[in-house]
């Protein structure tokens, strides 16, 4: 915002929502929910461990690289979060051949995600139906993406638009895969035949 990072705006998406705080999951919470997305030049690669406790979204681990080759995929996501490979983990399914080089070189586990039109829009519903969204302070990525991720906003007039700006969003993505199979679709308008 003229040069400098704007903190909190209307704009924000998840405004009010996240917090930092420090935390160790225990056998009680729910989870571990892990996802990823794939980038490499201006975009990283990310990946996310969360929990699920109390109705709040705990967000433990995160590893974000750009120019990740996806040789060196599996090695690093599991450096940065220890146990990785142990659990499911959803992947961006518009690289299938980059989640069936994973499962075959060490995460056995790597799975596509689900995504379906307006899954965008349900994801973001759903991750703001928590109560609160915890992000560890080892994860520096994923909370500058919470903060910068915004809605469009009208240039000529200043409105906030519903139309989600495509930025600081490949954490949260991950984020959104991790935990696809309790992301509710909205129901479809029903065509009646004539």
């Amino acid at each position: 915002w003229e040069g400098a990072f704007l903190t909190r705006t209307d704009a924000q998406i998840f405004a009010g929502k996240v917090e930092e705080k420090e935390f160790e999951p225990s056998h009680a919470w729910d989870g571990p929910y892990q996802g990823g997305d794939f980038g490499f030049s201006q975009d990283p690669t990310a990946a996310i461990q969360c929990w699920i406790y109390q109705g709040d979204l705990y967000v433990s681990h995160e590893a974000f690289k750009k120019k990740l080759e996806i040789d060196d995929t599996a090695a690093f996501v599991e450096g940065k979060i220890p146990g990785w490979s142990n659990d499911v983990s959803r992947w961006d399914n518009a690289r299938p051949e980059s989640i069936s080089y994973l499962k075959r070189h060490g995460m056995k586990r790597a799975q596509s995600c689900d995504k379906w039109p307006g899954s965008v829009e349900d994801g973001i519903e759903h991750l703001k139906s928590y109560g609160k969204i915890y992000v560890h302070p080892r994860c520096p990525s994923i909370s500058r993406e919470f903060r910068l991720y915004s809605y469009k906003v009208d240039r000529n007039t200043e409105d906030i638009t519903s139309k989600i700006v495509d930025d600081h969003n490949h954490g949260i993505d991950a984020l959104r895969y991790a935990i696809g199979p309790m992301i509710k679709r909205r129901s479809e308008p029903r065509i009646r035949a004539l």
